[in-house]
């Protein structure tokens, strides 16, 4: 049986309760209406695909973030994937992992695919990070928050299954996912942050999951309803690309790799950030979302000097961005 069959059935049962790595927080209490005043910002350290196992330097660039993150004192922090391979397979993840857990605020998860490469399954990933379930939802300072697991591969006989070893970069959202989804957006009147590893953006965007389209329309629909958007923010990894954009009224925001940029076998495999990349999110309950990113520059040879041909459309920074949405009504 596969994680997502042993874990669904107990997200329906209680609500998907939040489990930061090295704490628990109980089930998401809905609320009546929508809080636009009494609540002050919220501010999130983020930090996305450090590749520990794979970047040679990924301990120091993990370390630059939590060293910002003991100065700036977000009320949570959350990686987004493409983070660490189990300890079992690279001893030195249990060392990076603590680093994170330094953290004595909340910490939450995102699973990337190359979480998985080395894993015997995606539960051990989840247990050694501490956590309970690949997805889940949470609320905190006004604003619901819904993480999303994209790892699962359909397989030529039309079964949903794991991402795994020989199924990989396949990655997709399951079906019974996209009900909880549904569901999960219809019990809040927050306005709310979908966070993933992989993007479900605009048709034709590389990097997005097959059934972007399937995710998309539960957004939409949930946005249908009276009362206004629910859904104002979709936040991903995973491409070690800076963009934003957005789509029927959403923001997509797509976060660049703590690390470095993958241009391919043929230019060299990884392009490295001289300096770790991360950002910190401030969101208002009142209708803005603040990213303030971190810049860096590439380390020799750049991109363009191997000759990548894309090499004009890449940068080695997290754009910082000031966004606004209308927050929903009740009703």
């Amino acid at each position: 049986m596969d994680t997502f069959a042993r874990t669904s059935r107990r997200q329906f049962l209680y609500g998907a309760g939040c489990i930061a790595a090295g704490c628990s927080a109980p089930a998401p209490q809905q609320t009546d209406q929508p809080t636009q005043t009494a609540v002050r910002p919220t501010t999130i350290g983020l930090i996305a695909d450090p590749h520990h196992g794979l970047a040679p330097d990924a301990d120091k660039r993990l370390g630059a973030f939590m060293a910002e993150v003991t100065d700036r004192k977000p009320d949570f922090i959350m990686q987004l994937g493409d983070f660490c391979h189990p300890a079992r397979a690279v001893k030195s993840a249990a060392s990076f992992l603590r680093t994170f857990e330094a953290f004595p605020g909340p910490r939450y998860h995102v699973v990337g695919n190359h979480d998985l490469d080395l894993a015997r399954s995606k539960r051990e990933v989840l247990d050694g990070w501490g956590v309970k379930e690949a997805f889940y939802s949470f609320e905190h300072g006004g604003f619901h928050f819904a993480v999303l697991d994209c790892n699962f591969v359909k397989k030529a006989d039309g079964r949903i299954t794991d991402w795994a070893s020989g199924d990989r970069y396949e990655n997709r959202i399951h079906p019974d996912q996209l009900d909880w989804l549904a569901a999960d957006l219809a019990g809040t009147k927050l306005p709310t942050v979908l966070v993933s590893h992989q993007g479900f953006g605009p048709k034709g965007e590389g990097g997005v999951v097959p059934n972007a389209d399937d995710i998309r329309a539960v957004i939409d629909a949930a946005n249908a309803r009276p009362g206004g958007s629910r859904v104002v923010l979709c936040l991903h990894g995973h491409n070690h690309l800076d963009r934003a954009r957005v789509v029927s009224g959403v923001h997509f925001v797509e976060l660049n790799s703590a690390s470095y940029l993958w241009v391919g076998e043929k230019y060299g495999r990884m392009a490295p950030y001289q300096e770790s990349l991360f950002a910190f999110l401030t969101l208002d309950p009142r209708g803005t979302i603040r990213l303030s990113g971190r810049a860096s520059a590439f380390s020799d040879p750049t991109p363009k000097e191997r000759g990548y041909p894309d090499a004009d459309q890449v940068t080695a920074r997290i754009t910082d961005r000031e966004l606004t949405f209308t927050p929903p009504q009740a009703g």
